[in-house]
């Protein structure tokens, strides 16, 4: 059965205090969408340790419901951790170039896997009820897909490397020279390190709505305590 269409939606308004918002469809929205509408309900953000991008789950999947993104142009004051803003250690270098590796190949799978999502819509019911199940149980399947796309991108994303500190001298050589060991070392195992990080999150994502229940029946005075 054909999903009926969405209903217009102003493409701008105004929100608190006056400010000017518009729709976003391009994906310039990047943070604090996690609270927005009830997808945090419907599916967990991706909880993988050292993979850059994984927390987009959610504010991809509200465009996939042709649910309202919207973009503000008021400016937040962002703080990092020192080692994060610095990177002066081979150590954060290393975990730097891990992460944004992982992110490559993770980005392909799930470009692949919201390709392959907009042509079963039948998964995306309508803005109000949501299958988790489903939706978890489809990204598992497209994972063989995402795999034949993103196994290219750790020998090229190596190949880069290697040939920006070619071309480099001084610290700059010195710091990408500690990101090429690092990428070289971790390029045969990138692929398998996101897949299980997918399926991790896919098993979790079957389970959330049960989760979520769970923690609104526990209630939610804070008090951990009560329920050790």
């Amino acid at each position: 059965m054909a999903r009926p269409a969405a209903p217009a939606r102003p493409e701008q308004l105004t929100a608190h205090g006056g400010v000017s918002a518009h729709r976003d469809h391009t994906g310039t929205v990047e943070m604090g969408i996690a609270a927005v509408r009830r997808v945090h309900e419907w599916i967990p953000e991706m909880p993988a340790v050292g993979v850059l991008g994984s927390d987009y789950f959610q504010k991809g999947l509200l465009y996939q419901l042709e649910l309202p993104v919207w973009h503000h142009d008021m400016t937040a004051e962002h703080h990092y951790e020192p080692w994060r803003a610095e990177q002066t250690s081979a150590e954060h270098l290393g975990w730097y170039a891990r992460a944004e590796l992982r992110y490559a190949v993770l980005r392909k799978h799930r470009n692949t896997f919201n390709e392959a999502l907009m042509t079963q819509r039948d998964l995306l019911p309508d803005g109000q009820h949501f299958d988790s199940r489903a939706y978890a149980e489809f990204l598992v399947d497209t994972l063989a897909r995402g795999a034949e796309r993103a196994a290219p991108i750790p020998p090229a994303f190596v190949a880069l490397y290697r040939e920006a500190a070619a071309t480099a001298s001084g610290d700059v050589r010195r710091r990408l020279g500690i990101r090429v060991a690092v990428l070289e070392a971790e390029a045969g195992t990138t692929e398998r390190y996101v897949a299980d990080a997918i399926g991790e999150f896919a098993a979790l994502t079957r389970r959330w709505p049960e989760l979520v229940a769970a923690a609104g029946r526990l209630g939610s005075d804070g008090d951990l305590g009560r329920y050790a």
